[in-house]
C-alpha cells in the first residue's frame, strides 16, 4: 500500500525536494504553494498525512490548519516551522496539529514523524470499530446525558433519520458514532461530511456524485457520499450551512430513498441511515427562510439536543482524567488545575477541553500538569474569585448566546438584552465571557 502525503508550502523548491524524497521511500505525494483551491484537491487525493508550513506568504497557516481539521479531522497534520514561529507551532497543536518540525528540515526526523502519524492514525481507526473506543464512548454522569444515552440505545437499531443539535465541540459526531454502533449497519463504516467545508457546487457533487462528462474536467464517474453510504450510516455535520436548493435535494432523497448523479438520468436506489447535525438555531433559520420547514419536519421525529459543557460541570473531572489517559497515562494533574478548569465556561466545549489537556500534557515538566502549563486565557483565571452559581450560569449562557447570535456585536447584544453597554461590559468582565468583535 502506498501512503499518500500532501504538502502545503509556499516555497516550491522545498515542495519538490520533499515530494522526491518521499516518493523514493514508496510514498505518493502532491503539493500546493498556497491554500487557494487546495481543499478540493485534498479531498480528491485523500491523503494519509498533510505537511503544512505555518508561514504561507500572506496566509495564516493556523487558519488553514483549522479548516483542514474541520474538513478532515481524522487526517494528521504536521506543522513545518521556522525557529521564530515555534511558539505558534506549539499553539497549533491546540487546534489539532499532530506534531511540528523545525526548519532546516532534517529529512530522517520528518520521515519518522510522518510514518508515526500515519501508523498511529491507523491504530486509532481500528479502535473505532470497537464499542469501547473513544468515538463511541460518552464520558458522563450528567442526568441529561445519561437520558440521551438511553435514547440512543433505543433509536440506534431503527432506520429513523436523526437531527443532533448543539454548540460546536459538544460531541455531536460522538453521538452519531454511538447511533451507528447501535444499529444493524455497524459492520459497515459510517461516512461523514462537514457541509460547511464545501462550496455549494462542490457539496452538491460530494453528496450526489456525477457522471462522466457532466462538466468540464469530469473525466470519470464519481459516486457521491449518499451512494457510498449505501447499507451504512451517513453523518452530515453543519447541515444548517447548506443552500435551500441542496436542502430540497436531500429532502427528496429522504422521502424516496433514491438519488440521481449530476449529468445522469438513472435513478439510483439507496439504503442509507441519515444523521444530521447543526450548531445553528433551526427555528430562527426557518423564520428567516434559510432552512426548509418540510426538511425540518422530516428530521424532527428524532432530535437530540446536546447540552454544552458548562451545563454539565460534574463531567469535567471525568473528562480530564479520560483525556489524560488517552494522551499519556503517566501524567498527573494538580488538584488546583482541576478546580480552575471546573470554573471555566468552555465556549469550545469538550473539544476545547481535550485540546487544553493535550497542550498541557505536551508542555508540562516532570509529568505533572500545573496551572502554569495551561494556555494563557485559562492561566489568567487563577486570580479570579468567580465561582459559578446556577444564576451565574443562566446569565452567562444568556449573554454568550446573545453575543454569538449578534456576531459578537456588543451594541446589538445590549439592545436585545435590554441593558446598557456598560452593564454588558461589566458582565463580560465578571464572567470572563470570551468575546470578539466581528471584523
Amino acid at each position: 500500500m502506498k501512503y499518500r502525503l500532501f504538502i502545503i508550502d509556499d516555497k516550491e523548491n522545498i515542495c519538490i525536494g520533499l515530494k522526491k524524497n518521499f516518493e523514493k521511500n514508496g510514498y505518493q505525494a502532491e503539493y500546493a504553494l498556497s491554500s487557494k483551491s487546495v481543499f478540493h484537491r485534498i479531498i480528491k487525493f485523500n491523503p494519509h498525512c498533510i505537511l503544512l508550513d505555518l508561514m504561507l506568504g500572506d496566509e495564516n497557516g493556523i487558519e488553514v490548519l483549522k479548516k483542514l481539521k474541520k474538513m478532515i479531522p481524522s487526517v494528521p497534520v504536521i506543522i513545518i516551522t521556522g525557529f521564530g514561529t515555534v511558539v505558534s507551532a506549539v499553539d497549533a497543536m491546540k487546534y489539532g496539529a499532530y506534531d511540528y518540525i523545525q526548519k532546516p528540515i532534517k529529512y530522517d526526523q520528518l520521515y519518522n514523524t510522518v510514518k508515526s502519524s500515519i501508523l498511529n492514525n491507523f491504530k486509532s481507526i481500528d479502535k473505532k470499530t470497537s464499542e469501547d473506543s473513544f468515538e463511541t464512548r460518552i464520558i458522563t454522569q450528567n442526568p441529561r446525558m445519561l437520558e440521551i444515552i438511553s435514547r440512543i440505545e433505543k433509536i440506534g437499531p431503527t432506520n429513523l433519520p436523526v437531527l443532533i443539535l448543539g454548540e460546536n465541540g459538544v460531541g455531536k459526531e460522538n453521538i452519531a458514532e454511538k447511533l451507528h454502533f447501535h444499529s444493524p449497519r455497524k459492520e459497515n463504516r459510517i461516512l461523514k461530511i462537514n457541509c460547511a467545508a464545501f462550496q455549494e457546487n462542490l457539496l452538491d457533487n460530494e453528496l450526489f456524485g456525477h457522471e462522466r462528462g457532466a462538466f468540464t474536467g469530469a473525466d470519470r464517474q464519481y459516486k457521491g457520499v449518499f451512494e457510498r453510504a449505501d447499507n451504512s450510516s451517513l453523518f452530515l455535520d453543519e447541515i444548517g450551512d447548506m443552500s435551500l436548493d441542496i436542502q430540497a435535494k436531500i429532502l427528496r432523497t429522504l422521502q424516496n430513498n433514491e438519488i440521481r448523479r449530476l449529468g445522469g438520468d438513472e435513478i439510483i436506489k439507496i439504503n442509507t441511515r441519515f444523521i444530521a447535525a447543526t450548531n445553528k438555531n433551526i427555528q430562527q433559520m426557518m423564520h428567516n427562510n434559510t432552512f426548509r420547514e418540510d426538511l425540518y419536519f422530516r428530521l424532527n421525529t428524532v432530535i437530540f439536543e446536546i447540552p454544552p459543557l458548562r451545563e454539565r460541570r460534574e463531567d469535567i473531572p471525568l473528562l480530564i482524567t479520560h483525556f489524560i489517559e488517552i494522551s499519556d497515562n503517566s501524567i498527573s494533574i494538580d488538584k488546583e488545575v482541576i478546580k480552575l478548569l471546573c470554573k471555566y465556561h468552555w465556549p469550545g466545549n469538550i473539544r476545547e477541553l481535550k485540546n487544553v489537556i493535550e497542550y498541557a500534557s505536551a508542555v508540562c515538566t516532570d509529568n505533572n500538569i500545573k496551572i502554569s502549563d495551561l494556555p494563557h486565557n485559562l492561566y489568567s483565571l487563577k486570580n479570579s474569585n468567580f465561582n459559578p452559581s446556577p444564576i451565574a450560569n443562566v446569565e452567562y449562557n444568556t449573554i454568550f448566546n446573545s453575543l454569538r447570535k449578534n456576531k459578537f456585536n456588543k451594541k446589538r447584544t445590549a439592545e436585545e438584552l435590554g441593558i446598557s453597554r456598560k452593564t454588558l461590559y461589566n458582565k463580560i468582565d465578571k464572567y470572563k465571557i470570551p468575546c470578539q468583535e466581528k471584523k
